[in-house]
């Protein structure tokens, strides 16, 4: 059976709703991963929130034991979506981005330049700061696509 697992702490709250709604209308369980409580718009029993232990990637060791093959993970982490990729698991970000194994060497890639360039105190401009309606619908196609 197919179900949802997000790293919820950095998952937009629309996209967060999103999922909430297609769970409930296909009856797919929805589970968040964060370090604190991600509280649920309404109540179902097909959500449960995991609170996961303080430290590094307690949430992403988390998820990357429990994912099974059918389900699709959403994280903005993009070193947690290589773990996945790498066991085959459906993975994407809250704006629709999926990755697989042609795009997430260089999306690592492309953060740790912009990391360093943060370091030396040049500003990259964040591409996931901002989250419009263009990003719900992206989303939302995305896991239309994948479903």
């Amino acid at each position: 059976m197919i179900r949802f697992l997000v790293d919820a702490d950095s998952c937009a709250r629309e996209a967060r709703l999103i999922l909430e709604e297609k769970s409930i209308s296909l009856g797919i369980p929805l589970l968040f991963y964060a370090n604190r409580n991600i509280p649920f718009s309404i109540e179902s029993s097909l959500f449960e929130m995991k609170i996961c232990p303080d430290g590094a990637d307690s949430a992403d060791d988390l998820i990357v034991s429990e994912c099974r093959s059918e389900d699709i993970v959403v994280t903005r982490d993009l070193l947690l979506a290589k773990r996945l990729v790498d066991k085959n698991i459906h993975a994407l970000n809250d704006k629709g981005i999926l990755f697989d194994r042609k795009n997430i060497d260089d999306l690592i890639e492309e953060r740790n330049y912009s990391l360093m360039m943060k370091s030396l105190g040049v500003a990259t401009g964040g591409k996931m700061r901002n989250y419009g309606s263009k990003d719900s619908r992206n989303f939302l196609e995305a896991i239309e696509s994948l479903l």
